[in-house]
């Protein structure tokens, strides 16, 4: 996620959006491909790309996307759900985390690497997010906020190449 799409996340959560709004507007940009095409394109007028607003969504996030319009951001959109539903379940007290990892971990691996963070981060519930990276070439990385942790292969002969750098 860019810190632009994490700074307008933020925003609108303490602004008090409504998650239903969003994931409404979500829907229809995913209905609708081409709805995403014509906000970004600078060659049609902002006048126009208001009145398409007005008429798609709801009245609760219209300004919102007329915003983004304006400032030539509406691209970042689904990222800015993305870092918003990061931040509700942070103020709701779920750790949000992802796994990233070359071979899947069995299911008690799983509950370990879980007891663990919600531990480590003091949090009673955790949603944690699986993505596959072959490029890892063994190991894991665990995401949490801007915090990584990386016990990839990757990661070690990375950092063994700065140590040789640096002699």
């Amino acid at each position: 996620m860019t810190q632009t799409a994490i700074n307008y996340a933020k925003a609108i959560f303490e602004l008090g959006f409504e998650k239903q709004a969003l994931d409404k507007s979500r829907e229809i940009f995913e209905c609708a491909p081409e709805l995403m095409e014509a906000l970004v394109n600078p060659s049609i007028k902002i006048s126009s790309k208001r009145a398409v607003i007005d008429k798609l969504f709801p009245e609760s996030v219209r300004n919102f996307i007329k915003l983004l319009c304006d400032n030539g951001s509406v691209a970042l959109f689904f990222e800015i759900c993305d870092a918003y539903e990061a931040i509700a379940d942070e103020a709701a007290g779920e750790l949000v985390a992802e796994l990233v990892y070359t071979t899947a971990p069995s299911d008690a691996q799983l509950d370990g690497i879980k007891k663990k963070l919600l531990k480590d981060y003091g949090k009673t519930s955790i949603k944690l997010t699986l993505t596959e990276d072959k490029d890892l070439l063994g190991g894991f990385i665990i995401k949490v906020g801007d915090e990584e942790i990386d016990h990839s292969v990757r990661g070690h002969l990375k950092g063994l190449s700065q140590k040789l750098i640096r002699r």
